[in-house]
């Protein structure tokens, strides 16, 4: 019998492609939000690592601009603008007020979700407050783009993350399927 991953195993996987998104095609540097998690009332016994019902799963910095980005991952999104917004004024207060982070009121904060699908709708009404909406099909192809950007310029990339080696194997036997017909 095969074991069927579960949620945390795939909520893990959007983290990971959302993170690598941002570190090859916007050029940030990105942390997991667990460090800065906020203590939130618990109505039910959970596991350690997953003690906060609601979180930013990402903290990504552009050092150019010097502008935040909070990201929230989910699989699809179900949360309303109003909890998805509250949660967001949230985290960016504690981002601006943490002494230890030492971001202060100066940084740009921008706010994203990522999901691997999303109501049209759902997405202009985020992208009317401000929330920048990254679906995971759109990442694959940026990823998919910097990947032949990089092919093209002759780069071997042999240290490449997980994401991006995945990425690379699968387009590679795509294009040998594709050849062989």
């Amino acid at each position: 019998m095969i074991a069927i991953p579960g949620l945390r195993e795939w909520g893990s996987g959007l983290e990971e492609l959302t993170e690598c998104y941002l570190k090859y095609s916007r050029r940030y540097l990105v942390e997991a939000g667990r460090v800065f998690q906020l203590k939130k009332e618990i109505k039910h016994p959970t596991v350690p690592a997953s003690s906060y019902p609601h979180d930013i799963d990402l903290i990504a910095v552009n050092p150019s601009t010097r502008e935040v980005a909070l990201v929230s991952c989910s699989e699809s999104w179900d949360k309303t603008l109003q909890k998805t917004l509250e949660e967001f004024e949230e985290y960016e207060n504690f981002i601006r007020n943490s002494k230890e982070l030492g971001y202060g009121n100066k940084v740009a904060v921008e706010r994203k979700i990522a999901c691997v699908s999303i109501s049209e709708k759902k997405k202009s009404d985020f992208a009317k407050n401000g929330i920048e909406v990254l679906e995971a099909r759109f990442m694959i192809s940026e990823l998919l783009d910097h990947l032949k950007k990089e092919s093209d310029q002759k780069r071997k990339g042999a240290h490449r993350e997980t994401v991006l080696w995945l990425l690379q194997t699968l387009n590679k036997c795509v294009r040998t399927e594709e050849q062989s017909r």
